[in-house]
């Protein structure tokens, strides 16, 4: 299936390219989103009329993720998640928790936009999360991932409680050793 494309693709061509796709590609991805055209003497007519108007707005969506880009990569994430002893996480984080917590910081990000080449993150540790903003503009961001304080405020209550009772048993011996011994006196003292 020929195409005209309205706007640049990552690995198919650039505004105005005449590309040959797979039929399915085209009618149901290219074509309904608006990113192309069937390459008709019609098609290419009204293409043609309308060349400078799609130039520009394909420049001014580039600039707007060129700027989008320079504010994402100052972000650095850090983010609390359930973890074991050793770092492993307790479920993962990918890109919809990712692009949830860009979002927390107030810089718009859409899931879509995060690409985790390595798959989720499933570990504590350091990052860079790759994100594509736009066919020719990609960067990336920090993001630390943390075992989680209440996992760990929890653990400390635990152990804590766990302490505590052991104290008291102990205590609780060591008061039926007294009371024990101290039986035993008066059976001697009588």
């Amino acid at each position: 299936m020929k195409l005209i494309l309205l706007e640049k693709v990552a690995k198919l061509g650039n505004l105005g390219d005449t590309v040959n796709v797979r039929p399915g590609f085209g009618r149901n991805f290219l074509v309904p989103k608006g990113i192309a055209l069937p390459a008709t003497k019609e098609n290419v007519a009204m293409f043609e009329s309308r060349r400078a108007e799609l130039e520009a707005a394909a420049n001014e969506k580039l600039s707007a993720a060129e700027t989008r880009a320079a504010e994402l990569s100052k972000v650095v994430l850090k983010l609390n998640a359930n973890a074991s002893d050793e770092g492993k996480l307790f479920g993962s984080i990918g890109p919809r928790e990712v692009a949830e917590a860009v979002e927390a910081t107030g810089v718009a990000l859409n899931k879509s936009e995060v690409v985790m080449g390595e798959g989720p993150i499933r570990n504590t540790g350091a990052y860079a999360v790759m994100v594509q903003l736009h066919a020719d503009v990609t960067t990336e961001i920090q993001v630390i991932v943390n075992e989680d304080d209440i996992v760990a405020l929890a653990e400390a209550q635990a152990e804590a409680e766990a302490a505590a009772v052991a104290e008291e048993a102990a205590q609780d011996v060591a008061d039926a050793e007294v009371m024990e011994a101290s039986a035993d006196d008066a059976e001697t003292a009588e």
